[in-house]
């Protein structure tokens, strides 16, 4: 589709949304002051902590075996001090951007399925950055967080036709990126590129969003969208929560070709990544 009669698409689309959801001011603090270089980790948590709801679960997620750290920390200023700004600013995104959304479920798309779902593809795609030493694993687990997030979107906004896009996926067999594009004319990429880009989110995070179901098309972060794509593949094999896609799990063989592996050893990867999901089954409760 031309990019003129896309953006088009896509524009009428957005006016159809009476208005987008904006992320907690908080974040958007801690994002600026993280710009700065005089940026400290006491300033940092006295930002985070002015939000009691968000500071109490960063510390959960924080004190969770997703991390494993040696101790338990009593203190955001621990936190940020020993997992560094990136990490600190990332778990509070994955939280914020639950708590915009919210985790109640509307018919045919389960909420707490489609979190459970970008958990799994966040752990894995940093899995993938740290093993295939591919990037940043915290860049990586924040595009993991945020791939599907036109899709609640779609189903806040326009939820009778999202809800036609999922059946048309479930009858046909289709990828649910591909039943967007043929009854919309636009897909949950484009609105979820749409939503970064008005949230001020880094380019590169932004191209995760926008490009997982289509890793050909070359732009300044190959790796990390192929990170993200095969990260979503392995999930989706792994029935790990669900996204409301129900088209086919095969890998993209150019995502695959981007990081330098082949499919059996995607595979071969299943069981770590498994036995990673079972011991951070806490983690996954802070966004039920």
């Amino acid at each position: 589709m031309p990019a003129l009669e896309n953006a088009e698409r896509l524009s009428r689309v957005i006016q159809r949304i009476r208005s987008l959801p904006t992320l907690p001011s908080v974040y958007v603090k801690v994002q600026e002051a993280m710009r700065t270089p005089e940026a400290s980790a006491a300033q940092i948590a006295q930002l985070i902590e002015s939000d009691q709801a968000l500071a109490s679960k960063v510390l959960r997620l924080v004190n969770s075996s997703y991390f494993g750290l040696p101790r338990k920390i009593t203190s955001l200023r621990q936190a940020v001090v020993l997992l560094g700004f990136n990490a600190v600013r990332n778990a509070l995104l994955a939280l914020s951007v639950v708590h915009v959304f919210g985790k109640g479920s509307k018919e045919d798309f389960d909420r707490a399925e489609f979190w459970k779902h970008a958990l799994g593809t966040a752990a894995t795609a940093r899995f993938l950055a740290s093993k295939l030493h591919q990037g940043s694993e915290e860049e990586a687990y924040a595009a993991g967080i945020l791939h599907d997030i036109g899709k609640i979107v779609l189903d806040q906004y326009l939820h009778s036709q999202f809800m036609a896009c999922l059946e048309f996926s479930r009858m046909e067999g289709l990828s649910l990126f591909e039943a967007e594009r043929r009854l919309l004319g636009i897909t949950h990429c484009d609105v979820g590129e749409y939503l970064g880009e008005q949230w001020g989110l880094p380019p590169k995070l932004i191209e995760g969003i926008a490009l997982h179901h289509r890793p050909r098309i070359l732009r300044s972060e190959p790796k990390l969208v192929a990170i993200v794509c095969v990260a979503d593949t392995l999930v989706r094999q792994m029935a790990i929560g669900h996204s409301g896609n129900f088209g086919p799990t095969d890998f993209v063989p150019q995502a695959l070709e981007e990081l330098g592996i082949g499919e059996e050893e995607a595979l071969s990867l299943i069981p770590i990544l498994r036995a990673t999901f079972d011991a951070q089954e806490e983690m996954f409760q802070l966004f039920e």
